[in-house]
């Protein structure tokens, strides 16, 4: 189970099948790549912060359609153009970053810290050379 859903998807993004080369009416193909991305876009969540939620916090589904919709842009945008003209002079390819800044900032409050031990003994053991004047 996904974080969000493909009809949240389908309607941030205005995603049609067409666009990734299936029939218009082959909805199923389209949703079931929609639904791989967003599996993927899951698990980039769960292993972020830490946990896999059981109950899904309006923020983390957020977060699932932003990062699916990301994936969906930087797709398009690589199928009809892989490269991106800034100037005259300056060419660049599309950015691929799909999982940004913002997105992480709004799974902050989602995050589990790793567990510490502040009172956990560690023993140590340190072996040192025989009596010799020369071994420091």
């Amino acid at each position: 189970m996904g974080y969000c859903t493909i009809d949240e998807v389908k309607r941030i993004t205005g995603i049609k099948p067409t666009h990734f080369g299936f029939e218009k009416t082959d909805t199923i193909g389209l949703d079931n790549l929609i639904n791989q991305w967003i599996e993927q876009a899951t698990t980039i969540i769960d292993e972020y912060c830490n946990r896999t939620f059981e109950t899904i916090p309006g923020g983390v589904g957020i977060a699932c359609v932003q990062i699916v919709a990301n994936i969906i842009t930087n797709a398009e945008a690589r199928k009809n153009s892989p490269l991106v003209k800034v100037n005259d002079w300056t060419v660049r390819t599309v950015p691929s970053e799909i999982f940004t800044t913002p997105i992480k900032e709004l799974l902050t409050p989602y995050t589990k810290a790793d567990e510490i031990h502040d009172n956990a003994m560690i023993d140590i053991l340190t072996i040192t050379g025989g009596n010799d004047e020369n071994n420091y």
